[in-house]
């Protein structure tokens, strides 16, 4: 049925939002900050996944960059959209987007920053210590390898090996990572062995402090069919699948595909802990480090398809069209500037096809992440796992 808009305004400290959040498996929501471990903001020997203070980064300007067109392209859309919202439709919990295509959004909360921490109060780039411009990787290379999750919860995996990925191509490393396996220990790590997707604060800190492999897509392809094996048995008959969430094997469909296991891969050995800071995501960025955010997907993200891949906040609704709202991206660069609707937008890389946003792309206004924004994690550094 065609949705009727409503602006139903939700507390976002309490929002719903895939891939990100909680369970009755697990008490901890995506980074809530009342949790004691989420509000850490150690910078630290212990663990490689910290809150550092990053301070004044403007000497290196390598990664600064002209975005002179895209933001021409920002500035042109981010009025549109106030009636797009009708363009969607919702069926038995999934949200369908454009055509017949439809996807799944899990629930997460907001992970506000610690009290103090360098970089949280503000969105300022002198002040941050950072340029008004970053883009981390090349945007026409990126389009070329957009993933399509299908009607799975499983963004979390499909926004942490992109991350991973864009760091493994700067070794001249190609390789193609296994969303079924990083989702499966994802859960696996997390214990949550429900359809709530994964918790991304959750899962980072297990695959850093458990040296968790990232392994290559052959060694476990992914199945878009959520919970229905037939076609992927047929097209990999060695492969492990059940009809479960996790699609695990073994009697209790929670054991790991053997030649997954087998695998050899990379881990992540450093990530960084944002936050639900527009400031702290700037500072990694400028940095270089690619950066996995988890936003409420709301109607003005989910319409970026019928406005350039721009995502504003025009329908000013943190309604989705479901219960749960939430989705996990990964972010690439940032743009200030004065005519975009809260000085500035982020370029983001999307796992719902190339017919979403701007071939898969799109370009999130700070204003609209002001409302929309409930985490965000950069990962630092990988390394081979043999």
């Amino acid at each position: 049925m065609k949705l009727v808009r409503v602006a139903v305004l939700a507390i976002l400290l309490s929002l719903h939002a895939c891939g990100g959040g909680g369970s009755s498996g697990n008490s901890s929501s995506s980074g809530n900050s009342s949790s004691s471990g989420n509000s850490s903001s150690n910078s630290s020997s212990d663990t490689g996944f910290y809150a550092p203070s990053y301070g004044d980064g403007r000497s290196d300007t390598r990664y600064e960059a002209d975005l002179s067109s895209v933001t021409r392209q920002v500035i042109s859309y981010q009025s549109v959209g106030k009636d797009l919202a009708s363009n969607i439709e919702v069926s038995d919990s999934m949200v369908q987007l454009f055509g017949d295509y439809k996807v799944r959004l899990t629930e997460a909360s907001r992970n506000s920053c610690p009290s103090g921490l360098e970089g949280c109060d503000t969105v300022d780039s002198d002040s941050l210590g950072v340029g008004h411009s970053a883009l981390i990787t090349n945007l026409e290379s990126l389009k070329s390898g957009i993933k399509d999750q299908g009607e799975r919860g499983t963004c979390v995996a499909f926004a942490l090996n992109a991350a991973t990925e864009l760091l493994l191509s700067r070794q001249q490393n190609s390789t193609q990572l296994s969303e079924q396996n990083t989702y499966f220990q994802g859960k696996l790590l997390t214990n949550t062995w429900n359809n709530a997707g994964l918790d991304p604060y959750d899962t980072i800190a297990a695959f850093v402090d458990n040296k968790t492999k990232f392994v290559a897509e052959k060694s476990w392809p992914y199945n878009g069919d959520d919970k229905y094996c037939a076609n992927y048995n047929h097209k990999y008959p060695n492969a492990t699948c059940s009809a479960t969430e996790a699609q695990g094997g073994g009697s209790d469909t929670r054991q790991q595909d053997s030649t997954a296991a087998s695998s050899s891969g990379f881990r992540t050995t450093t990530a960084h802990k944002l936050y639900a800071s527009i400031g702290r995501i700037k500072q990694a960025l400028y940095r270089g480090y690619p950066v996995v955010m988890a936003i409420n997907a709301n109607f003005d993200f989910q319409v970026a398809t019928y406005k350039g891949g721009v995502v504003s906040w025009v329908i000013k609704a943190d309604s989705c069209g479901t219960s749960l709202c939430g989705h996990e991206i990964l972010v690439v660069g940032y743009k200030d500037s004065d005519q975009v609707a809260g000085g500035g937008y982020f370029i983001i890389k999307n796992s719902w096809s190339s017919g979403w946003g701007d071939g898969g792309l799109a370009y999130v206004t700070y204003e609209w992440l002001q409302h929309s924004l409930l985490d965000a994690q950069a990962l630092v550094r990988i390394d081979s796992a043999d």
